[in-house]
C-alpha cells in the first residue's frame, strides 16, 4: 500500500524533469499491476504546470511516448524545466 501512496504523492515540484521521470520509472516498476492509462496519467498529473499542458495538446497514448514527446518539447526550449 506504501507504494501506491508514493506513486499518488510523486510530483516534480522544483526538480529537473529527468530526475521526475527517472523516480516515476523506478517507481511504477515496482506496480506492474497499474493500467498503461492509470500510469500515464499519473505521470501527466505529476508534471509542472507549464509542462503538463505543453505534453497533453500532443495527446500521447502510453506513458513511453509521454516521456518521448515531453523530452523533445524540453529541448528544442519551448518551455523551462
Amino acid at each position: 500500500m506504501k507504494l501506491m501512496d508514493d506513486w499518488k504523492m510523486i510530483k516534480q515540484g522544483e526538480g529537473s524533469l529527468l530526475d521526475y521521470v527517472d523516480k516515476y520509472r523506478q517507481l511504477i516498476l515496482q506496480l506492474p499491476h497499474l493500467h498503461e492509462l492509470t500510469r500515464l496519467d499519473g505521470f501527466l498529473f505529476g508534471l509542472r504546470y507549464r509542462i503538463r499542458i505543453e505534453l497533453e495538446k500532443q495527446s500521447p497514448c502510453n506513458l513511453m511516448e509521454a516521456i518521448r514527446l515531453v523530452s523533445n518539447v524540453v529541448n528544442i526550449g519551448c518551455i523551462h524545466t
